[in-house]
């Protein structure tokens, strides 16, 4: 490899690199939790293979992921971060030989990876546990275009229908192959009928185990679905969470954003007409991976938009490299908005992966504090005392006492007392336990 083709990979680890430091958090309890109930093949293959959570069967990004790694390391996060940092790296890796060889140039490999890591809404998939689903996908669908591109069908559907077992996402692979193949004619777009098969039969079967939610966050709004699209595309995009910064709304905040939105979707619409397909793919990248959580109003969270990121990142690169070489105005331009995007969404970025790892920090030290002041003690009832709304909600929810084999605790007012004589009150606020 060419030292350029290190950048990427060694930009990945140095930005992500606080993320190694994140503890568990969410549904990551839930997952951690399921090795407890894994005692035979029976119950192994029940674990594996089981809907939970809305349904799904995540075969390689959840089950297998917190399967193996808490039975090995039990509740040290590390070895759980270090393997998202690997995927992606990987994923990166794959993205740099995707675009180098789609257009030629060793700008568009390293640039458009650069763009991807550098997506603010990145940095939570990256910190969270549970992101790694978004991550697992990201690789598999590189993987599966990057087959395409060798010309190797039979491996290709192999690792589509793999990474079904990584994200439901992945359903949307053939339409991003046949994006890249119809501008090249009937004969190749048709090579991607076994793609389409594969996809039909997985969503028959996906649905035909789990049902559609009627209420909850996971319930679909179709009807909601540009108002969604709007939303994650101001998200992907940067300026308009740079109050997470401590910047306010501004004009400037909007004319950036604004520029971004002309620059990136006036490309698009140039490729499209121009029947560029190398762009082209990229569009339909971004829009279909996006399309599947478009109806869920009201479940809009940043790490949906790792998958959609590779698309638009990609597009991006491909519109600042062929700005690049049309004269000294478009060369100004596509690197002023790129230096932007990077002055932007690399900040509002780190603030996000900040308060995730900090949330998790925190959470971890109420645990070991309870830990502590229930070490070598008959548990027989358990009082929390002091707890934060973020701890309350994790308590509630994830269940997290179980790993410490607690049972679950009861959540005290300030001001409540407990007569039972043989309860442990344990107050969160300055770590004192009775």
């Amino acid at each position: 490899m060419r030292w350029h083709a290190w950048i990427a990979p060694v930009a990945c680890a140095v930005i992500y690199w606080p993320s190694l430091g994140a503890w568990f958090q969410k549904d990551d309890f839930a997952w951690l939790q399921l090795r407890f109930h894994v005692h035979d093949l029976p119950s192994l293959c029940w674990a594996m293979f089981s809907p939970m959570a809305q349904g799904t069967v995540r075969v390689w990004s959840e089950r297998a992921f917190f399967l193996g790694l808490s039975s090995l390391f039990g509740l040290d996060a590390l070895p759980y971060h270090l393997s998202a940092m690997a995927t992606m790296i990987a994923s990166v890796v794959l993205l740099r030989s995707i675009l180098a060889r789609l257009g030629g140039s060793e700008a568009l490999g390293v640039l458009a990876p650069l763009l991807w890591i550098a997506n603010n809404a990145v940095a939570p998939a990256m910190t969270w546990a549970s992101g790694y689903n978004q991550i697992l996908c990201s690789f598999a669908l590189l993987l599966c275009f990057r087959l395409r591109l060798a010309g190797r069908p039979v491996a290709e559907a192999a690792v589509l229908a793999m990474s079904f077992g990584a994200l439901e996402t992945a359903i949307v692979y053939p339409a991003i192959a046949l994006a890249y193949e119809l501008p090249r004619g009937r004969k190749r777009a048709a090579s991607t009928i076994p793609l389409w098969a594969l996809s039909a039969a997985f969503a028959v079967a996906h649905f035909a185990a789990a049902a559609l939610p009627e209420s909850g966050p996971y319930r679909l709004y179709w009807g909601s679905a540009p108002a969604t699209f709007w939303t994650y595309w101001k998200m992907a995009l940067g300026p308009s969470r740079l109050g997470l910064l401590g910047i306010p709304a501004s004009a400037a905040r909007s004319w950036l954003a604004a520029a971004f939105t002309v620059a990136l979707v006036g490309y698009a619409i140039r490729a499209i007409r121009l029947k560029q397909g190398n762009a082209i793919v990229f569009v339909a990248w971004f829009l279909a991976t996006l399309a599947p959580v478009l109806p869920l109003r009201d479940h809009v969270i940043d790490a949906y938009l790792t998958v959609p990121a590779i698309g638009l990142a990609s597009l991006a690169a491909i519109a600042a490299v062929d700005a690049w070489r049309s004269g000294p105005f478009a060369r100004i331009a596509a690197a002023s908005l790129v230096a932007a995007y990077f002055a932007v969404s690399l900040p509002v970025g780190r603030v996000l992966a900040a308060d995730i790892r900090d949330r998790s920090l925190r959470l971890r030290a109420d645990l070991d504090t309870i830990a502590a002041a229930t070490r070598g003690r008959a548990v027989g009832a358990l009082y929390l005392k002091g707890a934060s709304p973020e701890f309350a909600g994790a308590a509630l929810a994830h269940r997290p006492m179980v790993l410490s084999g607690l049972p679950e605790p009861v959540l005290l007012d300030s001001g409540a007392t407990v007569k039972d004589p043989g309860a442990i009150v344990v107050d969160l606020s300055g770590g004192r336990a009775k």
